[in-house]
């Protein structure tokens, strides 16, 4: 799948942009090559929500998808927010495997006006036991 940063990707086309709600930007790097992205964004007081998350098709694989998601999450329990949502599609399927690795859960389907079909939410809390092997298991790997 490639990006269309004039469409639902459009935050990826604004990359870099200091925009209001952003928690943090960032990007992966193969070399000086960027090879990928994630932006996290307030979506409600106490909730972030992940846009932009992008991993070039030919550097996937490399955990870069892997380093993006947890260095945002750990981003998220910094700006101290309750939880983080993100929006998908059923054909990421790589990327809806992720989400579910790290604790995500499904929850209510997207409108089909949203151009996604489906809204993952991860809960940030000290006691996320899944989160907490997740992230240990990184560590070591």
């Amino acid at each position: 799948m490639d990006p269309d940063p004039s469409g639902l990707d459009i935050e990826l086309g604004q990359f870099g942009e200091n925009y209001m709600g952003a928690v943090v930007q960032l990007v992966a790097c193969k070399g000086s090559k960027v090879v990928g992205s994630i932006n996290l964004k307030h979506h409600s007081p106490n909730d972030g929500k992940i846009t932009g998350f992008y991993i070039d098709s030919k550097y996937r694989g490399l955990r870069a998808g892997h380093m993006l998601l947890s260095e945002t999450i750990n981003r998220a329990k910094i700006a101290k927010l309750d939880g983080i949502y993100l929006d998908t599609w059923d054909k990421m399927e790589t990327a809806v495997w992720l989400y579910k690795k790290f604790g995500w859960k499904q929850i209510e389907d997207r409108p089909k006006s949203s151009g996604a079909q489906r809204r993952y939410y991860l809960r940030l809390k000290k006691d996320n036991k899944s989160l907490h092997r997740i992230a240990k298991g990184l560590m070591a790997g």
